[in-house]
């Protein structure tokens, strides 16, 4: 089969595979809805039922004349039920959908709970016109109970009721997998054009035969593309630069083809000393592709050397993961921005629950209402909600106010700033006793926070590299929270210090 066919035929699979969990999660939804919305009508119909007064006299007269029998057939037809059956206390029919068996006893047991209990409930069972659903709810008069009402539903009504609205998703669900087959078309065409229409085998042979070009050729070559990364390097330049592996190349040579990449330029003959043993003659020249555009740099050279080779390492993983870190760090910040947002706006009365059932939530509350912007109001309560959780005392200063909207600075700034050093002193805290933190948020002329906690000293070998990247006195992937900070404050032209004893103060200006 045909790349193209089978990446058209795997999605296709997919898609028919997201459309089907998504149709069954959907049947039970449905299903669950449908069965709720029909008991709750069930138990309400009993029970509206139950409390006319008709049937309530005549069960206390204890004689069946009929007339609730008129009368729940003439409910019935308004109803959206198939029966209304009337019992007294003996569990002796009063009124049934089947007049033959109006003065026999109720069938099926499930009518003992309410005549015995006075519950009014949903019970599920066989009768004379078929399985069904149905209510039970009991009769009262003046205060005793004079018998009970049951209402039900047949079981393949129910069900129809559920499939019926089953059957107009149907269009929705084809419509889907229409597009979802124009989408695995399209996609497979573009990832065929862009591989110049190849299949694997196919490609694999071009793979092959390039590599045995490159490297049965007397030049050493190396390439690289518009990011730096070098891909190609033969046997020969490895014979000549006395090198096993592309990620030790001679600094002149990398720098050179940059610089091709970069300008353009093109070097021819050039007299290269890479050491004191080793020179190397060399062509440097741009790699153009389809449209003209330079797609990369190639270096051919000759000559060959045994001094042991010098290079820089080439691969930008260790920064990039150290962005990956920090970017993280800030994401879990933000993270509990949202929690505390959705708490503070959109669950009020959760919230309520939540923060004040102590004194201290109620404290907390007003503390924050002369801080405007919401979002730094629901960082704090976030951590308030984490320091509660770890046993941690955290007091939130009176006085502390924050205009909704500033021009130094940015409330994405202020909540890394004060995300990290509330968490800071959250870990700290973790593993003493009476363990106590607050925080305090002032905006006059400048913005003033101040973190406290009675935490462990900060010791003075550890203070100078606070704010190193990566640096951190924690296991794991730790060591970003004040470098954000500190980079962030750097850029803004504010400060932070700190002091450290009984207890340590963080103090940031801006």
């Amino acid at each position: 089969m045909k790349l193209g066919n089978k990446i058209m035929l795997l999605t296709i699979v997919v898609i028919m595979a997201v459309i089907g969990v998504i149709s069954n999660f959907a049947m039970k939804m449905v299903r669950d809805k449908v069965n709720a919305k029909n008991e709750n009508y069930l138990l309400d119909t009993a029970e509206a039922v139950a409390s006319v007064p008709l049937i309530e006299d005549e069960l206390e007269k204890g004689v069946n004349n009929f007339k609730i029998q008129t009368f729940t057939e003439k409910l019935n037809l308004k109803m959206k039920v198939n029966f209304i059956v009337v019992i007294d206390m003996n569990g002796i029919r009063y009124s049934h959908p089947l007049r033959q068996y109006i003065g026999m006893p109720f069938e099926g047991g499930d009518d003992k709970r309410v005549l015995e209990s006075g519950e009014s409930y949903i019970s599920e069972g066989l009768g004379r016109i078929g399985y069904s659903v149905r209510a039970f709810a009991p009769v009262y008069k003046e205060g005793i109970q004079v018998g009970a009402v049951c209402v039900g539903i047949l079981k393949t009504d129910w069900k129809q009721e559920a499939t019926s609205f089953m059957y107009k998703l149907i269009p929705y669900i084809g419509l889907a997998f229409i597009i979802g087959v124009i989408g695995a078309y399209a996609l497979s065409n573009n990832i065929k054009k862009t591989i110049f229409g190849l299949e694997p085998k196919e490609i694999a042979l071009v793979v092959e035969e390039r590599k045995a070009v490159i490297d049965n050729t007397n030049d050493g070559l190396i390439a690289i593309n518009t990011k730096g990364e070098i891909t190609v390097l033969n046997k020969k330049a490895k014979e000549i630069l006395n090198i096993d592996d592309k990620e030790y190349i001679y600094p002149i040579i990398l720098n050179n083809l940059k610089e091709v990449l970069e300008t353009g330029e093109e070097y021819y003959n050039r007299t290269e000393k890479l050491s004191d043993d080793t020179i190397i003659l060399s062509n440097y020249k741009g790699i153009t592709g389809n449209e003209g555009n330079i797609i990369g740099a190639l270096v051919n050279f000759q000559d060959r050397s045994l001094v042991t080779k010098m290079a820089e390492e080439l691969t930008g993983i260790k920064l990039l993961t150290w962005d990956l870190r920090a970017q993280n760090h800030e994401f879990m910040n933000k993270l509990h921005t949202i929690a505390g947002l959705i708490q503070l706006e959109r669950y009020d009365k959760a919230l309520k629950y939540i923060f004040d059932v102590s004194e201290m939530g109620n404290k907390v509350v007003e503390s924050l209402k002369k801080i405007e912007d919401v979002s730094i109001q629901g960082l704090i309560l976030a951590k308030y909600h984490k320091a509660q959780e770890a046993k941690i005392k955290f007091i939130i200063e009176e006085g502390c106010n924050l205009k909704k909207e500033r021009e130094k600075v940015g409330t994405h700034d202020l909540l890394t700033i004060i995300g990290n050093l509330l968490d800071n002193s959250i870990d700290v805290l973790k593993d003493k006793e009476g363990r106590e933190m607050s925080i305090f948020i002032s905006e006059e002329d400048n913005i003033i926070i101040q973190v406290r906690n009675n935490g462990e000293p900060i010791k003075e070998e550890i203070g100078v590299n606070l704010f190193d990247r990566g640096f951190t006195t924690k296991n794991g992937d730790r060591g970003y929270g004040l470098y954000n900070v500190k980079e962030i404050l750097d850029s803004l032209g504010g400060e932070i210090s700190f002091t450290s004893g009984k207890i340590t103060e963080w103090k940031v200006k801006i």
